[in-house]
């Protein structure tokens, strides 16, 4: 992935280069209540954030895309940090499967351990028949108000 660490600004400071749509190109994206931050980060000094409903929307997610080979086994990582009054009825680390635009699977890591210590959350998955390209996603729904969660030096490789 580029700019796996969120290090790099987008438009803003609160974006990151190469997780935002056109910032340079279109293979990543977010939504909802996102922001690049310098609160904690697990390297460097900048780390990805979807927020509690303090700053807005009780969802957000980030993405960024990569080319995969068909039959091929692929490791997703993320390091997370969360506020211990963070709460979400979804948080989860998912790779989706794409042939030319079309979405063709989903892996899906649903997590809810994660607490006010960096800990990694690993996703393997193989390439279905077919696929061109992948998306690691980390996104969050139905957030409370209080606390953040955090996202730093996130990985997408081919699986050891």
């Amino acid at each position: 992935l580029r700019n796996a660490g969120f290090e790099l600004p987008g438009s803003t400071d609160a974006a990151a280069r190469n997780w935002t749509s056109g910032s340079p190109d279109a293979f990543g994206g977010v939504w909802g209540n996102v922001s690049r931050e310098t609160w904690r980060a697990r390297g460097g000094e900048w780390e990805a954030v979807i927020k509690g409903t303090w700053a807005g929307a009780d969802y957000g997610g980030w993405w960024q895309e990569a080319a995969v080979t068909p039959g091929s086994n692929y490791q997703a990582s993320a390091w997370l940090w969360a506020d211990n009054d963070w709460s979400a009825s979804l948080q989860e680390l998912k790779i989706e499967f794409y042939r030319y635009g079309d979405c063709i699977a989903t892996n899906r890591l649903p997590f809810s351990d994660v607490r006010q210590s960096w800990t990694q959350k690993l996703l393997t998955a193989t390439a279905p028949a077919g696929a061109t390209a992948a998306h690691l996603v980390i996104q969050a729904s139905g957030a409370g108000v209080p606390g953040a969660l955090q996202i730093d030096e996130v990985d997408f490789r081919l699986a050891p």
